[in-house]
């Protein structure tokens, strides 16, 4: 029941402030970022917020709630270098600068592990998590040109990561059951 208290509490100041910043964007003049074509990634950090505020004051210490939070607050960010940065960041620059999605997303199964209260955590999210961000990190310097062409075809080595890392995964689990 208090969770269901506290959620109700934390999107209603929510929708409170966006509501307050958008009508101050519509009614003074900001500058030029106040337009939707700048702001719209309020969106992804204003859902990810009550999921980190439900896992931090709640009850609920589920680990995929800080999954959800860490990934849509880092996502809206990312959007809002493209958006209130003109000139820093182009759209056009996506095409290098793509990766930073696995990135963003790998770190956020790390928080889910990390997050995660019981006393079995999934130490397979773990390891994907981790595949995913060398994956990201690799694919962000090939695409910045820091590493060669070579470096592609050892891609089948992150099939084996994750591989390697489900072994473990259920080789710990085996374990802990005896």
């Amino acid at each position: 029941m208090k969770t269901n208290r506290t959620g109700a509490i934390v999107g209603g100041v929510i929708l409170v402030i966006l509501g307050v910043l958008l009508l101050l964007a519509r009614l003074t003049s900001w500058g030029n970022w106040t337009g939707w074509e700048n702001i719209w990634p309020i969106f992804p950090v204003g859902f990810g917020l009550p999921f980190l505020i439900a896992y931090s004051t709640g009850g609920m210490k589920d680990g995929g709630l800080a999954f959800m939070g860490t990934g849509l607050i880092l996502s809206g960010a990312f959007l809002f270098c493209f958006t209130l940065a003109p000139g820093v960041w182009e759209w056009s620059d996506m095409s290098r600068l793509w990766p930073v999605w696995p990135l963003i997303w790998g770190f956020a199964l790390v928080v889910d592990f990390a997050a995660e209260r019981r006393k079995s955590r999934d130490m397979g999210g773990l390891g994907f998590g981790l595949v995913v961000i060398v994956f990201g990190g690799i694919a962000l310097a090939y695409t910045h040109g820091y590493v060669g062409k070579e470096i592609v075809k050892l891609w089948p080595l992150l099939i084996v990561a994750l591989g390697v890392s489900g072994l473990f995964t259920g080789v710990a689990q085996a374990l802990r059951r005896k």
